[in-house]
């Protein structure tokens, strides 16, 4: 549920004053940090490549494909559930840890007003708008049930790293994914040929591991915090409305570009439900790659800000981020175009060629991710709020002009490339934006030496190409020994990534 963690990136800039506490908060606050990182890394690949593969597999291109376009449906309109209510919680609840007593029952009140309000939203528009068939609707509903308990988790998540119990919030946020693991697992593994497993299993797996997960958080919070008063507190939804919708209205944005693809493919071609799930396929490996970028957005957010208060450079962070980030971004997508079709083989039992052709694409937008990462998160940290907006507004016009035209021409193919436009139109203007506000510069040295590893990638393929090396040996060896190189022209050095991790604590 990446995207609806993208309020908490883009709404916590003056929660960095964790940075300003005791060395000894610093100290805790960097091992949970790595802590944190850890968890993520190690379960959340295996979950989107391991199990979600899976159930991709079980069910089919077309029954996930219904899935797929429902549940970026929802996304679109996951602002609802929010409001900024989040955000606005976890800043408070770090300056203040009476916030909880006072506000956790007023905020939890109105949390539950907006789902209700969400859930009626979505169905309306899935009746009367979309006009969805009734099988699309009793999917439709569970989904809706599942973000709002994403969006409850999220909120007793920024009550808990609010309260600085980094250990407990670093569980919770992959506790709902190792729940889905075993209980997915179990389901797919205790039939043999994966028969009699549907998408409402995976549906209701979800719904389970979302409200046992949410248990743990109300019980950690239960013996952690205050007594919390049973109080209703009037007004405070319209000012936390007033405080925080522009990064709401970024976030909205945002959701749109980036998720409306697949809801157009179900609804613009005859066999859409199939061509969604065929898109995907392609998608989840994009997924599983964006997610590492999504974790260095996390670290960069309180670290642009706490430089930019203090009239610090930030061009050293902006470097570092750059070799760290995009550069492996770079070459991961090269290796797309010309081994993809093999990572997909091994992945994917049905609609391979569809799925290896949208799949080098994706990986295009994933170089425009990392970068929107960098600069996007830098110029939210200088507040340039209203610019950031209007760039969404403008991708969003771009992405459904794009999808309307490619999609008609080439199925969920055009989709991809819609949104590989996209999403680099995007990167390229926030590029421009960050390097018009701050004094970055390209080093021409680094520049040289980033041509020069791709150089060597390209002999590397070429050499795989002419030999007889055995395939997969040859394939998975290219990246490490490109990666490699990079560290041996040190443009990518484990130093770097250090120092950011200490700007962060």
């Amino acid at each position: 549920m990446k995207q609806s963690r993208l309020i908490l990136i883009f709404t916590t800039l003056k929660t960095s004053s964790l940075a300003l506490k005791p060395f000894k908060l610093q100290q805790k606050f960097l091992r949970n940090l790595a802590f944190l990182l850890g968890l993520n890394l190690l379960v959340k690949p295996f979950w989107i490549l391991g199990i979600t593969v899976m159930v991709q597999n079980a069910v089919g291109p077309t029954e996930f494909g219904t899935y797929f376009s429902l549940l970026n449906f929802g996304y679109l309109f996951f602002i609802i559930l929010d409001a900024g209510l989040n955000n606005y919680t976890n800043k408070q609840v770090a300056q203040d840890n009476y916030f909880v007593k006072n506000h956790f029952v007023t905020i939890s009140g109105v949390k539950l007003l907006l789902g209700i309000i969400y859930l009626a939203v979505l169905m309306i528009l899935g009746i009367w708008v979309m006009k969805y068939p009734s099988h699309y609707l009793d999917l439709l509903w569970i989904i809706a049930l599942n973000l709002f308990l994403s969006s409850a988790l999220m909120f007793l998540r920024s009550n808990l790293a609010g309260l600085h119990l980094f250990k407990w919030d670093s569980v919770a946020s992959v506790l709902d994914r190792i729940l889905m693991i075993v209980i997915c697992g179990a389901l797919l593994w205790s039939e043999p040929n994966e028969a009699g497993f549907s998408i409402f299993h995976f549906a209701w797996a979800q719904t389970i591991a979302y409200a046992l997960t949410i248990v743990y958080a109300v019980m950690v919070m239960a013996g952690k915090t205050v007594k919390i008063k049973w109080t209703i507190k009037k007004g405070l939804l319209k000012k936390v409305v007033r405080q925080s919708y522009p990064f709401a209205l970024l976030t909205l944005l945002m959701s749109f570009y980036t998720r409306i693809d697949s809801v157009m493919i179900e609804r613009l071609l005859p066999n859409g439900t199939t061509e969604a799930g065929i898109y995907a396929q392609g998608y989840k490996v994009y997924e599983a790659a964006n997610m590492f970028a999504f974790l260095f957005a996390t670290l960069l957010l309180p670290v642009f800000s706490k430089l930019i208060a203090n009239r610090e450079s930030v061009r050293p962070i902006v470097d570092w981020t750059v070799r760290l980030l995009l550069i492996p971004a770079v070459i991961i997508s090269i290796w797309s175009w010309f081994y993809g079709g093999e990572l997909i083989d091994l992945l994917y039992k049905a609609e391979l060629e569809k799925t290896a052709s949208i799949f080098p694409v994706l990986m295009i937008a994933f170089i425009a991710m990392a970068a929107n990462y960098i600069y996007g998160t830098l110029l939210t940290a200088q507040g340039k709020m209203k610019l950031l907006n209007l760039l969404s507004l403008a991708g969003i016009v771009v992405n459904v002009i794009l999808n309307w035209f490619l999609i008609h021409s080439y199925g969920a193919l055009g989709a991809a490339w819609a949104t590989a436009f996209t999403q680099s139109g995007v990167a390229i203007s926030q590029f421009v934006a960050a390097n018009k506000f701050n004094d970055l510069r390209i080093h021409k040295k680094d520049l040289l030496k980033s041509l020069g590893l791709i150089i060597f990638m390209a002999g590397l393929i070429y050499l795989e190409k002419q030999t007889q090396i055995p395939k997969y040996a040859g394939v998975f060896a290219i990246p490490v020994l490109t990666i490699t190189g990079a560290f041996l022209l040190k443009l990518i050095r484990l130093k770097d990534l250090f120092n950011l991790l200490k700007y962060r604590a």
